[in-house]
């Protein structure tokens, strides 16, 4: 393009200096063509600086509309998730009942009397057995007997030096 230009110029010194070489309606065909030429870059310059200017509002404004439907999307989540954790919260408390609570209560409560009876007597019944072999070890001392061991074995001794005790002969 800048031959373009050096060109009309140079038709420009000549025409002022009188010096016209080429004839004129050549030249003059020439001069309109290079100014045609020249506004139509220009033109095509400024369409294109335009464009990118356009190209880049319209990728903002697509990454704006990107970044505002993932904010929407991120929302949107978070409602759904609330609405159903609220959703979950009122099912269970509908289904708690304060009356099956206080049942649930008393049943805990019956199970531990009953285990607590059922010790009770377990220990009556071992005192009982205890007592009982204490009241016959009472009944039954061990001097006596000794002293009936002693009475079967002088009367062994005299016999013959063998005696019988317990069903074993000695």
């Amino acid at each position: 393009m800048e031959g373009g230009i050096i060109f009309v110029l140079r038709i420009s010194q000549c025409l002022v200096c009188g010096m016209f070489r080429l004839p004129v309606p050549a030249g003059g065909r020439r001069l309109c063509y290079l100014y045609r030429v020249e506004s139509l870059d220009r033109a095509l310059e400024q369409f294109w600086s335009s464009a990118e200017r356009s190209r880049a509002r319209e990728f903002l404004l697509l990454e704006s509309k990107i970044q505002e439907a993932k904010s929407k999307k991120d929302t949107l989540r978070a409602r759904a998730q609330s609405a159903k954790t609220s959703a979950k919260v009122t099912e269970m408390l509908g289904n708690v009942n304060t009356s099956s609570g206080l049942a649930a209560f008393e049943k805990m409560e019956e199970k531990v009397l009953a285990m607590e009876s059922q010790a009770e007597a377990l220990n009556q019944l071992s005192a009982d057995d205890l007592e009982g072999k204490f009241a016959l070890l009472k009944s039954s001392s061990v001097d006596d007997d000794l002293a009936d061991l002693r009475k079967e074995l002088s009367g062994a001794s005299k016999v013959g030096g063998d005696f019988e005790y317990g069903g074993k002969l000695f």
